[in-house]
């Protein structure tokens, strides 16, 4: 999940790094045809169902992502959420909880197991394994045990494998994070609303149509266009030098996803004969003319398909 939608975070980013200008005369994508290349499923009219597992997982990320990578850490998030301790309320999907937790190896509590006071949000991934799952439906004052495995390339490596137990209480329940808004300085809570909603919903579009076409090939030329630009921006933005590793990995699992979501929308965008908006991602502002052109890209094939969606 993390490195799907990292994926098209880095393909926006990208989009300024790609292009020297969109529509006629653009360097990316602009040769070859597309149809060669992939068969795209139908676009038009696809049903959004936020009650599903794929729609709720990309939201609580993108939620994560707000939490923890724009300075809202676990001390302060107290202050922006409301926690309920009240016995009337129970662990959801999305939900921040307050816990304390020990873990065990056999009959022994392992060293950096144990937490008070912890706060975690409910389908993060930040904790190992199916730690999460297992505290949907607990109530405040109950306490759990969770069996876990640790990822056999776990950073302690004492533990990478290893089957642990860990003994949870659920202090209290935070169902919304209705204060967020002001960590991320967003004028108000509807604002925010409307921002994780968007965002969800392109991931989620994006992501059926990638599973639901059906790719046959890539464009060398344009292959290797994006592995440059890859590598580029993930030093750039990262600090990650992907040049140390084999061009065959960073194809595979750097490249490709993104090329694949590259190839839809700009099929969709040339299709449609869409006109580009004169606008940006998520509000991101830039005084370069070509950026914010190649911005309106990713804009522009979006609103187009989100103006066709059924949302259930």
């Amino acid at each position: 999940m993390m490195r799907k939608i990292v994926s098209i975070l880095v393909l926006i980013a990208l989009m300024a790094t790609l292009l020297a200008g969109c529509g006629k005369g653009r360097e990316f994508l602009n040769s070859a045809d597309i149809s060669d290349y992939v068969e795209v499923c139908e676009y038009k009219g696809i049903e959004i169902d936020r009650a599903s597992s794929e729609y709720q997982e990309f939201y609580v990320y993108f939620l994560f992502s707000d939490i923890y990578q724009y300075g809202v850490s676990e001390e302060n998030i107290k202050n922006y959420v409301t926690f309920d301790s009240s016995a009337e309320t129970t662990v959801e999907f999305g939900d921040i909880v307050n816990i304390d937790y020990t873990g065990y190896v056999g009959e022994t509590a392992f060293d950096k197991g144990s937490a008070t006071d912890s706060v975690l949000l409910i389908g993060s991934k930040y904790f190992v394994d199916t730690f999460e799952e297992q505290l949907i439906g607990a109530k405040p004052g109950e306490t759990r045990d969770v069996n876990v495995t640790f990822p056999v390339d776990y950073k302690n490596k004492d533990l990478a494998g290893v089957k642990a137990k860990f003994i949870v209480k659920i202090n209290s329940i935070a169902k919304e994070p209705e204060q967020l808004h002001k960590a991320l300085k967003i004028d108000t809570k509807e604002e925010y609303a409307k921002s994780l909603e968007l965002r969800t919903k392109r991931e989620y579009l994006l992501d059926y149509l990638v599973k639901n076409s059906k790719f046959n090939d890539y464009p060398e030329d344009d292959v290797e266009i994006l592995y440059e630009a890859v590598l580029e921006q993930y030093s750039l933005t990262y600090g990650i030098d992907l040049s140390t590793r084999s061009k065959d990995e960073v194809l595979k699992n750097y490249v490709y996803p993104v090329m694949k979501q590259y190839m839809i929308l700009y099929y969709i965008y040339d299709t449609q004969e869409l006109e580009l908006l004169d606008s940006t991602i998520e509000s991101q502002e830039t005084t370069n003319a070509v950026i914010s052109e190649c911005y309106a890209v990713y804009d522009t094939t979006m609103n187009y398909l989100l103006d066709n969606v059924k949302i259930k």
